[in-house]
């Protein structure tokens, strides 16, 4: 025990004062426990590469469009398979496996009496889609109309055209024209040789004739690739029309 003694006052006594021992209870060691909690390890990086983007088609001509899943995915990007032996296919891959949809947006052209509706496909008896539509009435304001998945339903969730891609997702009717904006999210394939992805038929090839070139992407028409559809072309992406 360590004693510190002093002189005392103008009387002469002396007084005596211990010193108060350390602490010896680990307070010290729990405190830096404590601050070393705050230096967790940095979160986890996912390894399947996500993207965000809004995509832009116009209606080359009026109609009711049925967009299915594949659709959707063929016109988030395709590409042309290393060709077995030598020889081209008329057979695109996709290069995402799983989508998102966040909102659809659609203009029709400021035309008095143009109408442009969309809705998302029934989910069940209970949860009825609701149709979104607007008209133009005068000549100085297009139609608009922005559509968001139902809540607490499939179409609110990541969706996996690979397994069911013919399932209607939503339903546009457009005049000709239109502006059409797809906002999604999308996973890309990990291996881009997994025998799992997804091949769409492209029946006329190439705007200048023959099959899609190796290596370079394209995107598809919202409304399908084949000859009696590929009507909702992309803006400003190359495709294979």
């Amino acid at each position: 025990m360590l004693t510190r003694t002093r002189l005392g006052d103008q009387s002469g006594e002396a007084t005596c004062q211990t010193a108060k021992p350390e602490k010896t209870d680990g307070s010290a060691i729990k405190t830096i426990s404590k601050r070393a909690k705050g230096s967790a390890h940095p979160p986890q990086i996912p390894l399947t590469p996500t993207s965000r983007h809004t995509f832009r088609f116009t209606a080359t001509v009026a109609g009711t469009f049925y967009i299915t899943l594949g659709d959707i995915l063929g016109a988030c990007g395709v590409f042309q398979q290393d060709p077995q032996g030598g020889t081209f296919s008329f057979t695109v891959a996709c290069i995402h496996d799983a989508i998102r949809i966040h909102s659809l947006q659609c203009w029709a052209p400021a035309v008095v009496g143009n109408t442009v509706s969309a809705s998302f496909s029934n989910i069940n008896e209970i949860q009825k889609s609701t149709i979104v539509s607007d008209t133009v009435v005068d000549s100085t304001n297009a139609a608009y109309i922005r559509m968001t998945p139902p809540p607490n339903t499939d179409w609110d969730k990541w969706l996996l055209p690979v397994v069911s891609p013919n399932t209607v997702v939503f339903t546009i009717r457009a005049p000709i024209n239109t502006i059409i904006d797809l906002n999604l999210s999308m996973q890309q394939w990990s291996n881009p040789d997994d025998d799992g992805l997804l091949l769409v038929p492209v029946t006329t090839g190439l705007a200048g004739g023959g099959p899609p070139a190796v290596s370079a992407i394209y995107y598809l028409a919202l409304d399908g690739p084949t000859a009696a559809h590929n009507i909702l072309k992309p803006i400003g992406l190359p495709t294979t029309f």
